[in-house]
Order: C-alpha cells, then structure tokens, then sequence
C-alpha cells in the first residue's frame, strides 16, 4: 500500500520528486492515485518491464502494457518533458483510463461524440448515435432523468465504433441535456467522469 514516508514528505517539500507510479505492471494503487492527485504529482502508469511484452500481457486479456499518456505541445523531447514536469497525463491500464479531471475530460469529450440526434416518426423517442473515437471500449452509465427505450443505464461502445442509444423524453423537445458516467474513466479513487451532453434532435 502507497503511503508518504517522513523521508517522502521531506523530499516533496524540497520539490525533489515530481511523479508517482499509479501503475506498475499488473498493479494499480488508489492510494498513489490519490497522493498524486493531493500533492499535484505527475500520474505515471510503467510495465517494469524484464521479459518478453507478449508474455507478461497477452491479447486479448489485457490488450496493452500500462501507458502513460502525455499531453505535449508538440512531438519533441522537449515538450514532453515539459508536459511531464506540468503534470499533463493520463494513465491507461487494460480498460482503465485515469487521472485529473482537467486532463481526462477533455481526453474523453473528444473521444466520445454524438453523431446525430433524431427522433423516431410519430413518437417520443429519440435516436441518439454515439461514436467513440478512441482505442478504447467505454463502459457506460445514462444517469440522466430519461430513461432508454433499447436498453438499460448501461451500455457500452467498442472502440472505434458506433452505438445508437434511443432516449425516451415523453414529449417532442427541441433539446435537452443526456449525462453520463463513464465507468472505466476515473478522476479520483472510486469517482467516475461524468459528462453532459446536449442534444438537439431533427424532428
């Protein structure tokens, strides 16, 4: 379990140390999630690598090692040390996404985009076309006060895919709000991303 030592806090203090290991190998630790998020600590997610990548993560269990990715101006070493110094990342660990709000809300708005809003003829239904966009399959919830007519408050989108998800708003709106919770997206230890969308339906 990750924990500040006196020796951590001293070092800290001194600005001797920038980052954290949220992620190390097959292992993620809350606790360092969430000093890296207290003490505003780059969030950085390793594989520790020593043998053959195929064999310590196989498809399709994992997908992936653990990546960390960094939000630089520009593809040089130079910027993304600069990014990596101003905490700009985000950890990808097998279907997990996580780090601060800041840097995985956006990540995830451009990722997942609503393609259409339409409503179904002579109903209260809409049909609201999702697309992801990423590598990444999204788990996700409808926490919204309309329910849906094709299935649950769960549902998800593979990546690079579409998903079509009918909103039933009991009368014909001309927009409302559709928010969701993103499961495997996370801000904080047991905190999901959430996100609204606001929909304007062809009628």
């Amino acid at each position: 379990m990750a924990e500040l030592t006196p020796l951590h806090k001293q070092l800290l203090k001194e600005n001797l140390f920038d980052g954290i290991e949220v992620v190390n190998d097959y292992n993620f630790s809350d606790e360092a999630f969430e000093i890296a998020l207290k003490n505003n600590l780059t969030i950085l997610a390793n594989s520790d690598i020593h043998g053959m990548i195929e064999w310590s993560f196989p498809e399709p269990q994992t997908g992936h090692r653990p990546i960390t990715l960094v939000f630089a101006r520009e593809k040089s070493a130079d910027a993304i040390r600069e990014a990596l110094e101003n905490h700009r990342t985000v950890i990808w660990h097998a279907h997990l996404l996580a780090g601060a709000q800041e840097f995985l809300e956006p990540l995830i708005k451009a990722s997942l985009v609503v393609e259409s809003a339409v409503y179904e003829p002579k109903t209260s239904v809409v049909s609201v076309t999702l697309s992801n966009k990423s590598s990444q399959d999204l788990f996700i919830e409808n926490i919204g006060r309309f329910t849906l007519h094709n299935t649950g408050p769960f549902f998800k989108i593979k990546a690079g895919e579409k998903y079509v998800v009918e909103v039933k708003t009991i009368s014909n709106l001309s927009q409302f709000e559709l928010p969701l919770r993103i499961l495997n997206a996370y801000i904080a230890p047991g905190k999901n991303l959430r996100l609204s969308y606001l929909i304007s339906p062809e009628k």
